[in-house]
């Protein structure tokens, strides 16, 4: 198997595992906080669903594995910066750039503080600076995920250059960071030290997106083998960390149990949970994820518009995942591939990381749907 391949098979599972992640934040900012109030839902499941949120941890360490799984020993290339940034652009503005301006028409006023989400700034200012407007409020994970992005191509060059003690001090750093401070939980939230809430977003994040950047490295040096823990097992136990009520160090073991999934998922190729998330469905609503994450707040908006009750809104969740789905076919990936065609001219082949990227996202689901 070449590098392509091995790269493609380690990256399919954790496709698939995104939409899981995702539904996990949509079911939380739709429908948490009334099932909560309903006597018929066991406690159990109120905080399941309330701490749904806690799943945006993930997604930055499975950024930073993801990127160094992809570019590793590949930025230093001729024009490789360049396609890099194309590349990125390409790969969240299109779908960003929709999902806010779908929440416009119901956006009670419009000013000028609505202006920096456009550029991806939002989530800079904190407690005691200035306000700016965030129409599509889980938005602001995408702000942060561009500055990893800005940062990327020198924490990669960094993470190569590392030893494996020095790797392993980075994890173990991160993780004091996250555990100590509580940085990982909800933007805004209470539970952590006064300070962390002036701290700008994207630096107090960046420990979660590192360790995800420094995991990566010791799993491509590791290679792929069998580990002790099962990804199915850390899964139930990230959904067992949920089912508690909030405590300060809860997002913290949450990322924990995440991060052992994503290693489990890597090396236990033949586990039953991983089979499941390598197959053609499970990668199909991974791929439509990340449209799904920003197309949940403008159809929730949309159907409460209508004033039909709470039963209307049990139809957003097919809604969503239906629409996302046809977006990623006919406009996420014909949008990537037109704007990473910018970075290349016409009669040069596309590189590996922009390639083996979307051969995840759209040749796996194009055959699962001809399946």
């Amino acid at each position: 198997m070449d590098d392509r391949a091995n790269r493609a098979a380690l990256l399919r599972p954790l496709m698939g595992i995104r939409f899981i992640a995702v539904m996990a934040v949509i079911l939380h900012h739709s429908g948490a906080s009334w099932l909560a109030l309903q006597s018929w839902t066991p406690p159990l499941v109120d905080n399941l669903l309330l701490n749904g949120t806690l799943a945006q941890g993930f997604f930055f360490v499975l950024s930073g594995f993801i990127l160094q799984t992809l570019y590793r020993h590949r930025m230093a290339e001729p024009g490789a910066w360049r396609r890099y940034a194309v590349s990125r652009f390409a790969r969240i503005y299109p779908v960003y750039f929709l999902g806010v301006i779908a929440v416009a028409p119901f956006v009670a006023s419009i000013g000028w503080d609505a202006l920096p989400q456009f550029l991806l700034l939002q989530c800079w200012p904190r407690e005691g600076s200035v306000t700016w407007d965030i129409w599509n409020g889980p938005s602001w994970m995408l702000s942060v995920e561009f500055a990893f992005y800005l940062v990327f191509p020198f924490v990669c060059r960094l993470v190569e250059r590392m030893s494996p003690r020095t790797i392993a001090g980075v994890v173990a750093a991160a993780t004091l960071f996250i555990f100590l401070t509580g940085s990982a939980g909800p933007p805004g939230g209470t539970l952590g030290p006064d300070w962390v809430r002036t701290v700008p977003l994207p630096i107090l994040r960046f420990p979660e997106f590192l360790a995800g950047v420094a995991i990566a490295e010791w799993q491509a040096r590791r290679g792929i083998r069998p580990i002790v823990l099962p990804p199915g097992t850390a899964l139930i136990g990230f959904a067992i960390v949920l089912m508690f009520p909030s405590y300060p160090q809860q997002a913290a073991v949450a990322i924990v149990f995440s991060t052992l999934m994503t290693i489990g998922l890597a090396n236990n190729r033949r586990a039953m949970f991983t089979r499941m998330l390598d197959a053609k469905p499970a990668i199909l609503l991974g791929a439509a994820s990340y449209s799904m994450y920003m197309l949940a707040v403008p159809v929730h908006a949309a159907l409460s518009a209508t004033r039909l009750g709470h039963g209307v809104l049990l139809l957003q969740y097919p809604l969503i995942i239906g629409a996302a789905i046809a977006l990623l076919f006919v406009y996420e990936n014909p949008m990537r591939r037109w704007i990473n065609g910018w970075s290349r001219p016409p009669t040069v082949a596309p590189p590996v990381t922009e390639t083996l990227a979307l051969d995840i996202a759209e040749t796996a689901p194009v055959s699962a749907a001809k399946a």
